[in-house]
């Protein structure tokens, strides 16, 4: 989060005055990396999820990234091999899977699951419609 605030992007969804969710990401350095936003976390509270908060999320940092100077040509993320909600949610908005990391999360039972790298390329890229949450 605090390199997100010092140089990237960090941004909250609320409704009714309550913060139901927040999406962060930073640029990972050194600068010939200038042109990526990584080390992207999102968060929605659990009761308002599936009601459109990550899309929301999703097109406000990439209308934001899109105004940064110098300007970010690609978002990168991973995601749990089993969180099958959020990998459907990155696809739809155009993310594309690059590759998997075996075993790299260990869950609290103390078994691992594997991460999937994904990228997204905001230049030239038209974003789906998002429905108002």
């Amino acid at each position: 989060m605090e390199r997100a605030c010092r140089g990237g992007v960090s941004l909250g969804a609320f409704r009714d005055d309550r913060l139901v969710g927040e999406i962060h990401a930073a640029r990972p350095g050194p600068r010939q990396f200038d042109h990526v936003l990584g080390d992207l976390t999102i968060a929605v509270h659990p009761q308002m999820q599936g009601q459109g908060v990550g899309s929301v999320l999703f097109a406000a940092l990439f209308d934001t990234a899109a105004l940064m100077t110098p300007a970010i040509a690609r978002v990168e993320l991973t995601a749990r091999s089993g969180n099958a909600g959020a990998l459907r949610l990155y696809e739809r908005l155009g993310f594309v899977r690059e590759g998997r990391l075996a075993g790299r999360v260990r869950l609290p039972d103390g078994t691992t699951e594997d991460d999937i790298p994904m990228g997204f390329k905001l230049e030239g890229h038209a974003l789906p419609p998002i429905a108002d949450a």
